[in-house]
């Protein structure tokens, strides 16, 4: 079993160290993603508009960096679950009806900002372009 701290929280908090750990390298993942597709489109002279395609990995990479940052998983958010420290996806319930309705609150507001923050970098890609 993984050693940790960190308390489970509703609303607030719903995932361990492992846990955040998965969703940091889904950051990272999605930043490589967004990277190469950028530099694909650049140097293939694609057209223009097709710069908007951006969109799907830096909303990969905004997912995981405001998952990591937040201490909080969107997915378990919105199913019920949580995972304070046990391995990776091994998961448990919340059962508390209270403490789902605040879980899927904060879900959806995280949702809101990697959606948010994607936009925005791909616009600046958009209009930044060389």
């Amino acid at each position: 079993m993984v050693e940790s701290k960190e308390q489970y929280i509703p609303g607030a908090c719903n995932i361990g160290s492992e846990e955040r750990r998965m969703r940091k390298i889904g950051g990272w993942a999605g930043t490589g993603l967004f990277l190469l597709l950028y530099a694909a489109l650049l140097f293939t002279h694609a057209p223009h508009w097709s710069l908007f395609f951006l969109f799907v990995p830096a909303l990969l990479s905004a997912t995981g960096w405001v998952q990591y940052a937040n201490h909080f998983c969107v997915n378990f958010g919105m199913r019920g679950l949580r995972n304070m420290d046990k391995p990776a996806f091994q998961t448990e319930n919340v059962v508390e009806e209270e403490f789902r309705r605040k879980d899927r609150e904060r879900s959806l507001k995280l949702i809101g900002l990697s959606v948010a923050v994607s936009l925005a970098v791909t616009l600046i890609a958009y209009f930044v372009r060389p």
